[in-house]
């Protein structure tokens, strides 16, 4: 078995540690920016190698003990062997990479939003381990592994594992608003969530942030960089960025496909006047076609990691909407698609990292964009 010895230069997307072999690109999972390591080799393709650690020579001084027992066999948390403070620094710089390679502009400084860096998590997907108990995937593979207690789960969800509950499905999702949790037992599965000062209603199937602490931070930028009295929530889901919006709108229209969701936004969004808010249960790409008047002062994108496809961007940029608030979970799509709105002549007059998923390398941002022709 060939040893390699390898420099780790920093972290990218897939939360490994990037070195290379001869000038090749070498993947090394469990690594920190500034090690030095020897490694053998997992795979090998054409362009790049994974590796796995065989000894750390050089440490980090930011390395730590990961605080689960399950770290390095399941396949969810991906940075818990780094301090929190360096994990932030990572994917602040994940996003402002991904907004220069994709977007070929240079990003205004990025300001951090930092969260709860353990029992965070408020929803989840479990799946059913050989004794039919919860568990998580193994990390690249499709066993599962029995979880006892997860540290980035709330109480709700360890309550929940911790239960004598076995699953009858396969794979179930699990929403623990609280201390209590709720799942899907194919009867009614509409609950209520406690967001700030209102009660929103979800359906445990419908997509909904999974951590709330951050939730309520973003829905404080927003408000915040939000202008005018016609507003559109496009990708609203149930409409919790709605509800708050509608408190200063004069029109708020609501646009999302899932038509559970839609019919729960009607119920969560609420305005002074019974034609002070429109929804509509369909794609956003099917609703710009039709829609004429009136044109929104600010528009609300909370798109899926897809982002936002080229009709509906072309349909802001034409309409030269002023105010564009983006919150994206994806940092490759968001920078392609604040390239293109800076070719239209919108600036970013701010943009946050917003901390949803500490432990791991996904990043959430929040864009604001100002149409300045």
């Amino acid at each position: 078995m060939q040893i390699h010895e390898v420099e780790i230069e920093k972290i990218i997307s897939n939360s490994c540690g990037l070195g290379r072999i001869d000038g090749k690109a070498v993947f090394i999972p469990h690594t920190i920016p500034g090690e030095k390591v020897t490694i053998t080799v997992d795979q090998e393709k054409n362009n790049y190698v994974y590796g796995n650690v065989k000894e750390v020579l050089l440490e980090s001084p930011f390395r730590v003990v990961p605080n689960c027992k399950y770290y390095y066999s399941c396949g969810g948390c991906t940075l818990q062997h780094i301090d929190y403070k360096m994990q932030l620094d990572i994917r602040k710089n994940l996003i402002k990479e991904a907004i220069e390679r994709n977007g070929k502009i240079t990003p205004p400084e990025i300001e951090v939003v930092e969260g709860l860096p353990y029992s965070y998590r408020c929803r989840a997907q479990f799946h059913k381990s050989q004794e039919s108990k919860p568990g998580f995937k193994k990390r690249n593979s499709e066993e599962i592994i029995k979880i006892d207690f997860c540290n980035i789960c709330n109480s709700g969800l360890n309550n929940f594992l911790q239960s004598s509950s076995l699953l009858e499905k396969e794979r179930v999702t699990v929403f623990a608003p609280d201390n209590h949790f709720y799942y899907d037992k194919n009867q009614n599965n509409i609950i209520e969530v406690k967001i700030k000062n209102k009660i929103i209603k979800t359906d445990i199937n419908c997509f909904f942030q999974s951590n709330i602490q951050m939730l309520e931070k973003a829905i404080d930028l927003i408000m915040k960089f939000t202008e005018g009295k016609v507003f559109f929530d496009l990708y609203s889901g149930v409409g919790v960025f709605g509800s708050f919006l509608s408190e200063q709108a004069e029109v708020i229209v609501s646009v999302e496909s899932d038509k559970m969701a839609t019919m729960l936004a009607k119920e969560n969004i609420k305005t002074s006047n019974n034609r002070g808010a429109k929804f509509f249960s369909e794609k956003v790409e099917k609703f710009i076609m039709r829609w004429k008047e009136p044109i929104p002062d600010t528009v609300i994108l909370d798109p899926p990691r897809t982002g936002i496809s080229a009709p509906v961007k072309k349909f802001l940029t034409d309409k030269k909407v002023k105010n564009i608030i983006y919150l994206s979970c994806d940092y490759a799509t968001l920078g392609r698609d604040l390239g293109f709105f800076a070719e239209k002549k919108y600036s970013i007059a701010k943009l946050f990292f917003l901390d949803f998923y500490p432990q791991t390398a996904h990043a959430e941002s929040l864009a604001v964009l100002s149409y300045m022709g």
